[in-house]
């Protein structure tokens, strides 16, 4: 089989990754004044290196999906026990849940788009052995198509819409 239609592998994100992770991330974050917004999605949060730093020391879940040598992809979730990466949004979803695995972030690199990769780190992270629902949240104004579209192919549904501390407008999704 020719090796560049081999799919790329998941496994734990190291540090070796997080320069890559960063360049990735950063090329897919909404900027105020950016101007388009593609259906190919993007990110909310801004995050820089030690953001990252920190997700990898302190998720319970950081994952990356790597083809040779080249980032196809990552995503970190964790549990509702992390409040402090996001504590408006917990308290938000307190209002509605006991206990939760929130799906912080999914970024997959242009070249790898529309190639299954997404769905595969989906599927991982659902296939989890977990007690709890799965919550994601994902832009409304701007509306994030591909996130959007990726949540309903995985029979998420809308739990509230919420607006977030920069005034961006959200959907938090859950998946029981």
């Amino acid at each position: 089989m020719d090796d560049y239609l081999r799919e790329p592998r998941i496994s734990p994100a190291t540090t070796d990754h997080l320069p890559a992770i960063v360049e990735l991330a950063d090329r897919w974050q909404l900027r105020p004044g950016a101007g388009v917004v593609t259906d190919q999605g993007f990110l909310m949060a801004g995050w820089g290196r030690r953001d990252y730093e920190l997700f990898l020391s302190e998720a319970e879940l950081f994952f990356v999906a790597i083809h040779e040598d080249e980032l196809a992809g990552f995503f970190i979730g964790y549990s509702c026990e992390r409040r402090h990466f996001e504590p408006w949004l917990h308290a938000e979803l307190a209002r509605h849940l006991d206990a939760y695995m929130l799906f912080e972030q999914m970024c997959i690199a242009p070249e790898w788009a529309h190639r299954g990769v997404g769905s595969r780190m989906m599927s991982s992270m659902l296939a989890l052995d977990r007690s709890a629902p799965v919550i994601s949240e994902s832009a409304r104004v701007p509306l994030n198509t591909a996130s959007t579209n990726l949540h309903r192919k995985f029979d998420f549904t809308p739990l509230v819409e919420l607006t977030r501390p920069s005034g961006l407008q959200t959907t938090v999704w859950i998946h029981e």
